[in-house]
């Protein structure tokens, strides 16, 4: 199973994206991946392509306000999800 998570740091300026591995399902999760988005890094498409989408952002847009936000990534996973009251 893989998991993240994502937050604000530096005073709301940053934002800090973690990966973590549950390679044996049994709880205990390490972590593999740590990326900071500070603006350095953008998308390298083509601005038609980009802008399409209308969201009127820079390509380096740090993606810091807040909201609901769930990522997955599966590669030949069958994923079952479920809700627990």
């Amino acid at each position: 199973m893989e998991g993240s998570n994502i937050h604000n740091i530096y005073y709301n300026s940053t934002v800090q994206m973690e990966s973590y591995m549950d390679e044996k399902n049994d709880s205990k999760w390490k972590g593999v991946n740590q990326l900071i988005d500070s603006s350095d890094w953008y998308a390298n498409g083509l601005d038609k392509i980009f802008y399409s989408a209308g969201r009127n952002r820079p390509k380096d847009y740090i993606i810091e306000n807040p909201g609901p936000i769930a990522t997955f990534r599966y590669d030949n996973i069958a994923w079952n999800f479920e809700t627990l009251a």
